[in-house]
């Protein structure tokens, strides 16, 4: 369109679109001839080039035949690799097992997993929650059928989400029977009872025994005609299995729920119906009058609890049923994945072997002829095909020279008619190029996602490249390793040549040293047994001279000993052996010398039996004991007054604490009695001619009268007497703490009320922990603890009665003031 738009402008006013560049049919005609001299050009180069290259292959081919020939046998090998990867392939496809599926059933596996552990946490924190429906039991024989224990109540109820604003209603419609237990018939909840090792007390209802009165159908009507939809049968807002249908009735069957208290009192005292009513608050409407609500009990929203519960149960059943399928599945599957695992691996060993042989003989001879041939013959297809694009491109560039010269001639016979059809033909080429313009954008997007995908790829490509590139280093280092190992071990097998041989000469030369070292052996046994016989008599001797050292020592011990024992040695022992002297041994018989002194000796032995040598010795010992023993006494006595001193002043200190106590306790004693007994004293006293240390006994004064014993008093006086005595004592030293069981159970209410008001008087820095069961004693309490049954569970209420009556004096008090004020200010 340009070109013919250029053509006609320089047409019409000889001038070109562009300066310096001819439009016109000259310029076209030139362009073509140039187009079709390069186009001739190119083939005469291509037929060229494929001469050489049809020579070259004539070379290559009869080459890599042979080179063929040579390397059959590494062909053979890959040819038969191949065909064992097609047949593991083929068992592969036979298996019909994707490994993901493996991947997707444990993950499903582990999903139901995790779902299971959270519902098990809930189930256990709803569980903690109504821990008090927990009904355990021990089977009460071996062949007792559990199916024949229904549940409690409670757990039996089913109730619809619709129905959970109903539940407070229902539960105090219900009442203590919700926490029953169902059992088929009595011999069942006897069974139980007896043998069956209940942990708490339970009510058992018997299916057989009990009979359920329903409301008649014309009070049903009549009620839903009084409130139409504010009204509903208990019965009918809960669900149960069939089996327990006769407990149901008897529990829910007599009561409507109704949607507020306006509807409740129309329906409960409506002549015509007179039936029990229940608001969704849990306000009772009774028809013989009565009305009891309030606030909401402890239990309230249990059934809403035990629906929570039983959903969580179910989820959990129907999660480990999916879980149980799941693991068959897998345990199922495990064949397939066993024989998958062990067909892709021996798929990926043949795989790998298969690349190391094409590696191998890539770098082979005949692989690289092969190459060679195979590159030839492409770059001769692509020759051709350059050859025909040159001839096509001839062929088009001579058809356009015969066309413009056409144009040209036309165009000079007929000038307006060709510039007015190249004008039409100029308008519709913009027509397309206009509709071809948007597809242009949408090709160009197109292109450009197709470039953005292209580099990912070159760059994932690029990445591989650099695996592959390491893989073949290590490849690389494996082989260099191969080689270097496969150079030690020949030379290690050479150093094992040479060793073994320097071991047969090692050997002979052992058998030779052998032989000399048996000879050393004979002349070392014999001079063994020479050194055995000297070294007896080394050893005969080294005795001689110990036992001559013993001796030795011994004679030397001897003349200390006599040398102590006779000090007449010390100062003449430089005479002995003297000649001349008392002491010359020269002439001197030895033996002669032993028998006298045997015999002085025995003359010593007969008089020291007559005579005690030590007698000197024992009266020093003597003498020494006595001074000890003196020095001992004056210490005891000395302690001994101590002793008596320390006695007497705790004797006298502990009188001064009895008296102390005794006056204290005394007069609190008849304070406590009186107060208890307005009118009336006692009074503690020692018995006639003893001390308040020998004992006390305790005297009453009533109505003037001072009784001679406590065996005249009544019950309730000892009892207060007893009381007044242990309050005096707790007063004279007080404790932070007391608690008293019924202290008032034998006492009229005038006197709990005394006691009361005495504890509360007399000891106000102590608190007392009092459990009583009148009137009197609650009414001076700080705080009052009722314990009392309800809704089948004891309750305990705390309420200040004495801090209420305190502040409503205290009320009354400012009231009185205010009047007082206003009457001064008048």
């Amino acid at each position: 369109m340009k070109s013919t738009d250029e053509l006609i402008q320089t047409l019409t006013t000889g001038i070109s679109t562009e300066e310096g560049h001819e439009n016109g049919y000259m310029e076209q005609l030139q362009q073509s001839k140039n187009a079709a001299n390069q186009a001739s050009t190119a083939e005469e180069q291509a037929s060229l080039k494929m001469k050489h290259l049809h020579k070259e292959l004539a070379e290559k081919e009869p080459q890599a035949a042979k080179a063929l020939a040579e390397s059959q046998g590494s062909v053979t090998v890959l040819e038969k690799k191949k065909s064992e990867i097609s047949q593991i392939e083929q068992q592969l496809s036979a298996l019909n097992w994707d490994p993901e599926t493996e991947n997707h059933l444990l993950q499903k596996r582990r999903e139901e997993q995790d779902i299971l552990n959270d519902l098990y946490e809930k189930q256990e924190s709803l569980s903690r929650k109504l821990s008090s429906l927990n009904f355990e039991y021990s089977k009460p024989s071996s062949n007792f059928d559990r199916s024949q224990v229904k549940g409690l109540v409670a757990e039996l109820v089913t109730l619809d989400k619709d129905h959970y604003d109903a539940s407070t209603a229902l539960e105090i419609c219900a009442g203590g029977r919700l926490y029953n237990v169902v059992v088929e018939n009595e011999k069942i909840g006897a069974e139980l009872l007896d043998h069956g090792k209940l942990k708490r007390r339970w009510t058992l209802i018997p299916l057989n025994k009990i009979r359920g009165q329903k409301i008649p159908e014309q009070k049903i009507s009549a009620a839903e005609e009084i409130a139409p939809g504010k009204v509903h049968l208990a019965l009918s807002l809960i669900g149960f299995d069939d089996e327990v249908y006769e407990a149901m009735e008897w529990i829910f069957g007599s009561t409507f729920v109704c949607d507020d208290a306006k509807t409740a009192k129309d329906v409960t005292f409506n002549k015509h119906i007179r039936i029990k009513s229940v608001t969704l608050d849990g306000d009772v409407y009774d028809p013989h009058g009565t009305l009891s609500g309030g606030s909401k009990p402890n239990s309230a929203g249990i059934l809403v609890k035990i629906q929570e519960l039983n959903k969580v149960r179910a989820e959990i059943k129907h999660h480990s049923q999916l879980l149980e399928d799941l693991d068959r599945e897998i345990e199922a599957s495990q064949q397939s994945i066993a024989q998958y695992k062990q067909y892709k691996q021996r798929l990926d060993l043949q795989t790998h072997e298969l690349r190391l042989i094409e590696q191998r003989m890539s770098k082979s001879t005949h692989a690289q002829l092969a190459m060679r041939v195979e590159t030839i013959k492409t770059q001769i297809v692509q020759q051709e095909e350059i050859m025909q694009k040159a001839r096509e491109a001839k062929e088009k560039a001579l058809q356009d020279c015969k066309r413009i010269e056409t144009e040209m001639a036309d165009f000079n016979n007929n000038k307006d008619t060709k510039l007015d059809e190249m004008t039409v033909r100029v308008e519709k080429l913009k027509t397309q190029l206009k509709k071809s313009a948007t597809k242009l954008k949408d090709m160009q997007r197109t292109v450009q996602t197709f470039e953005l995908e292209i580099e990912q790829i070159e760059a994932d490509i690029v990445a591989c490249d650099n695996e592959m590139q390491k893989v073949r280093d290590s490849i690389a280092e494996y082989k260099a390793s191969t080689t270097t190992m496969q150079e030690e071990i020949k030379e290690l097998e050479d150093s094992m040549t040479a060793s073994q041989e320097e071991l047969e000469s090692e050997n002979r030369i052992l058998n030779s040293h052998n032989e000399e070292f048996n000879d050393l052996c004979t002349i070392h046994d014999r001079k063994s047994a020479e050194l055995v016989e000297l070294n007896l008599r080394v050893q005969k001797l080294v005795h001689d001279s110990e036992r001559f050292l013993k001796e030795r020592q011994h004679s030397e011990q001897t003349i200390r000993e006599l040398e102590n024992q006779y000090e007449w040695i010390s100062d003449e022992k430089q005479l002995f052996g003297q000649p001349g002297s008392a002491y010359d041994y020269t002439n001197i018989s030895l033996a002669d010398i032993r028998k006298q002194l045997e015999q002085l000796s025995v003359n010593h032995d007969s008089l020291r039996k007559k005579i005690n040598v030590r007698v000197m010795n024992m009266i020093d010992n003597v003498e020494k004991k006595e001074a000890a023993l003196k020095e001992m006494l004056a210490t005891v006595q000395k302690d001994k007054q101590k002793i008596e001193d320390t006695i007497q002043t705790l004797e006298n200190y502990k009188m001064e604490a009895l008296e102390k106590t005794y006056s204290k306790v005394n007069k609190d004693f008849a304070e406590i009695f009186g107060d208890l007994l307005e009118g009336n004293t006692c009074k503690l006293q020692a018995p006639e001619g003893k001390l308040i240390s020998d004992g006390l006994e305790v005297k009453v004064c009533l109505g003037g009268v001072w009784k001679q014993s406590l065996t005249e008093l009544s019950g309730g006086q000892r009892s207060l007497i007893a009381l007044s005595l242990i309050l005096s004592l707790l007063q004279f030293k007080p404790a932070p703490m007391y608690i008293l069981d019924e202290v008032d159970a034998a006492l009229d209410l005038s006197h709990t009320q005394n006691i009361g008001s005495l504890l509360r008087t007399r000891f106000k820095g102590s608190q007392f922990l009092v459990v009583s069961l009148k009137d009197g004693m609650f009414n001076n309490a700080n705080v009052l603890f009722k314990t009392r049954f309800k809704d089948g569970t004891s309750v305990v209420e705390r309420t200040t009665p004495y801090r209420k009556e305190r502040e409503e004096a205290s009320a009354r008090k400012r009231g009185r003031s205010d009047r007082n004020n206003v009457s001064s200010n008048n």
